[in-house]
Order: C-alpha cells, then structure tokens, then sequence
C-alpha cells in the first residue's frame, strides 16, 4: 500500500482514500526494536518508534463528536478506517462475565480490510491492552492483536508485531485531521502580503510626490 504523505512542522500527514490524516504512530520494530515500556509507547520522537498518542485531543473529532483512525499495514498492503468516541489511551478494555465480544465506545464501521472474528478477538476498535501492548484491537475478549505499542520481545516465535492474523514488521496509526491545515500557509501569509503591499505604495507615493 503506498500513500502520498507530506510533512508539515514535525508533524507527517498522508492522504488515505483521499483525506486527510496525522501520523499518530509509526512502529518498525526491525529497525527500532520493541518499544521498552508503555509509557515509551504514549509519546516518543524517535523516527522507527514514534507515538504522539497523548496529542490526540478534541480538535481532531468530526462534527459528530467521534475521531476517524486509520491502522495500516504497509507490508500487507491494507488497512482499516473506523470511528469511535474516545482517543484509544482513554478506552478501557473490557471483559465481560459472559466474554462475548463487543465494540469500542461508539464504534462505527468505515472500511475493515484487515478484519478478524474468532472466539478470542473480534474487531471493533482500538482499547487500552491488558497484554504487552499499550493498545490492541480486541475489546471485550482477552487477545490483543492489532497491537499497537508492542512492549515485548518475540510474538508467535518472531521478533514482530501482531497484526489481524500474521506477524508483521510495520504498523501505523493515523487520525484524520482537517484540510485547512494544508492552506493555513497561505491564509497566514495575507495579512502580510497586505502589510508589504500598503508599505510598497506608501514608499511609491513618496517617491513620486
């Protein structure tokens, strides 16, 4: 899966199914090795292993109140995109007495390509992980693929990442962001445009007087 992405201060947007998305994690544990603890995997600058999961706050909700992620699996070459209430660090996970499993608060289906259903993870959404990831994609049920912020050293024998069903080396988390971001550079500019233009007629009229 390939994607136009772009960078905007330290900050690295992307383009999935035409709209727009921040970076919000990026994971490769090939050439960044597992994250040491979670606390590391909540906010870290480091390019292999980089979270700024703590700044996803209110400005990112669409007008109905939800965020819009996307996880993406470039080695797969797919990804999905869902709604739900509440930043991930800020969604318990859940067992319930009767473990049946259930959805995200405010879960709303978008595009699932990397889908799973089975007796021990149905997916519905990213949850805090009582496993050795921060975060994983099993709400109600006791397994933790969609891993994200994977803490430990070997998964199914292999130093990798659980993704939906197979191990893999990359996982990234996006969470659409606003388009006015991309012309914030040119409204900004305005007022100084303004500016030197009404110093340039003033130093033309001065001159020509």
């Amino acid at each position: 899966m390939e994607f136009t992405t772009f960078k905007k201060g330290r900050y690295e947007y992307g383009f999935i199914d035409n709209e727009l998305y921040l970076k919000v994690f990026y994971h490769d544990i090939q050439l960044g090795g597992y994250f040491t603890n979670k606390n590391e995997a909540r906010w870290n600058d480091k390019k292999y292993k980089y979270s700024i999961l703590t700044e996803i706050d209110d400005k990112y909700r669409d007008t109905d109140g939800l965020f819009q992620f996307s996880i993406v699996y470039p080695e797969l070459r797919t990804f999905n995109v869902w709604k739900q209430k509440n930043n991930p660090l800020n969604e318990p996970k859940v067992i319930k007495s009767d473990h049946k499993p259930c959805n995200v608060t405010g879960y709303q289906y978008i595009k699932v390509l990397a889908d799973r259903k089975d007796d021990l993870c149905v997916w519905g959404g990213l949850c805090l992980s009582d496993s050795d990831a921060l975060i994983d994609g099993c709400q109600g049920l006791t397994d933790w693929y969609f891993a994200i912020g994977y803490t430990g050293v070997m998964w199914a024998k292999q130093v990798t990442i659980p993704s939906n069903g197979v191990g893999v080396n990359v996982v990234s988390l996006w969470v659409r962001a606003s388009k006015k971001i991309i012309y914030e550079p040119c409204i900004t500019s305005l007022p100084v445009m303004i500016q030197n233009l009404q110093i340039f007629s003033f130093i033309f009229i001065f001159l020509y007087e």
